[in-house]
């Protein structure tokens, strides 16, 4: 008879109930069909826990990001303290070395702050950048860096006066 019933015959399928007519437009337009979450991702819950842990991630005051600067500034203040260790240490020793030995004193004195003893000419050698700094040092502050600071005077012993007096 028909095209279609030969081969709903050949291919041994039920025969589809008879359509009306009102339900033919029905298959034309087929509405995509809803997929349905998972029960899990529905409960009260997951969905409050879910926005907790992103409230903590992203928009609290100790969120992720904060955290690694904080970190990060931790790991350069421990860098720094090691540094600071070292230089208080170097400092304590060549202190300890000149309190101790009268000629690094003194030649500490002279590389230093460039004294001299009377008489004597001092004559300073700085390589370029060191030049460049101390002309720098001397704009930016002339009262600082223009003279070393001076030496207090000793006293005259008075008994020493009176000694020599004596003796005329």
């Amino acid at each position: 008879m028909y095209e279609d019933d030969e081969e709903e015959e050949i291919t041994n399928t039920p025969k589809k109930p008879s359509r009306r007519v009102g339900n033919v437009f029905r298959d034309v337009v087929k509405p995509p069909k809803k997929m349905k979450m998972p029960k899990l991702f529905r409960s009260f819950y997951f969905i409050v826990g879910s926005i907790f842990v992103i409230w903590m991630v992203f928009f609290d005051i100790n969120d992720i990001y904060t955290q690694y600067q904080r970190r990060e500034k931790l790991q350069q203040l421990q860098r720094d303290k090691v540094f600071y260790a070292k230089g208080i240490k170097n400092i304590k020793e060549e202190r300890a070395k000149l309190s101790t030995d009268p000629k690094k004193l003194e030649k500490f004195a002279r590389e230093k702050y460039f004294l001299k003893k009377k008489g004597e000419d001092v004559y300073v050698i700085l390589k370029e950048k060191e030049k460049n700094e101390l002309e720098e040092a001397k704009v930016l502050n002339p009262q600082v860096n223009a003279r070393p600071p001076a030496l207090p005077k000793a006293k005259k012993d008075s008994t020493a006066k009176k000694d020599t007096t004596k003796g005329k």
